[in-house]
């Protein structure tokens, strides 16, 4: 058996679900419930700009603001790892280009040290008896 509270809930759904099943589903309803959306979201957008104004007269930032400094951040951050991305490629490159400029300068100077050998003439390291 169902606790009295139960078998009371059921007794009263029975009753009232037709009514409000007709209710709802009335075309006068439908524009009641638009209308109550459209004094809701007046209201709620009045209560809004009431709270930023007064946040704004004591120089504290609304929810605009703090969200408007949050985009910009995001594409400040956006923009730091892309220079950083850039850096990074752009000392690679040079990193290489000393390698390069290196090696280049090692092998001069080693043809210029075998050509400074052949044009001297040979040593004659015979020990005079």
């Amino acid at each position: 058996m169902k606790p009295l509270w139960r078998q009371l809930f059921d007794s009263v759904e029975q009753n009232a679900a037709p009514l409000m099943q007709d209710a709802t589903a009335s075309p006068a309803f439908a524009d009641f419930m638009k209308v109550a959306a459209k004094i809701t979201n007046d209201v709620n957008r009045q209560g809004e700009a009431m709270t930023r104004q007064w946040l704004h007269m004591w120089n504290l930032p609304a929810a605009g603001d703090v969200s408007s400094l949050k985009k910009k951040i995001g594409s400040l951050e956006n923009e730091v790892r892309s220079l950083q991305r850039m850096v990074e490629e752009n000392q690679r490159l040079q990193r290489e280009t000393l390698e390069v400029a290196q090696a280049a300068f090692v092998d001069e100077i080693d043809l210029e040290i075998d050509d400074n050998d052949a044009d001297e003439a040979p040593v004659d390291l015979q020990v005079a008896s």
